[in-house]
C-alpha cells in the first residue's frame, strides 16, 4: 500500500501505475550513471623530447669545455 502515499509531479489517473514507471525510470537512470565513464582526462602531459633535451644549456656548456 506504499502507492497511497506516493505523490506524483503531474496529475495522474493511477498513482500506483504512475509510481511503478517513475521508479522503473529512476532504475534506468541509475545504472546509465553507475556504467558512465570518466570524460575527464586525467593523464599528464606528453613530454616531448625536443623540449626535454635543452639543446642551448648543451651548446653553452660545450663552449665553455670544449672537447680536446
Amino acid at each position: 500500500m506504499q502507492h497511497l502515499a506516493y505523490q506524483p509531479l503531474l496529475p495522474t489517473g493511477n498513482r500506483y501505475l504512475q509510481q511503478k514507471w517513475d521508479k522503473a525510470s529512476y532504475d534506468m537512470h541509475r545504472e546509465k550513471v553507475k556504467s558512465a565513464k570518466a570524460t575527464i582526462n586525467t593523464t599528464p602531459p606528453r613530454t616531448y623530447g625536443h623540449l626535454a633535451l635543452k639543446l642551448k644549456k648543451q651548446k653553452v656548456v660545450m663552449d665553455i669545455y670544449p672537447l680536446k
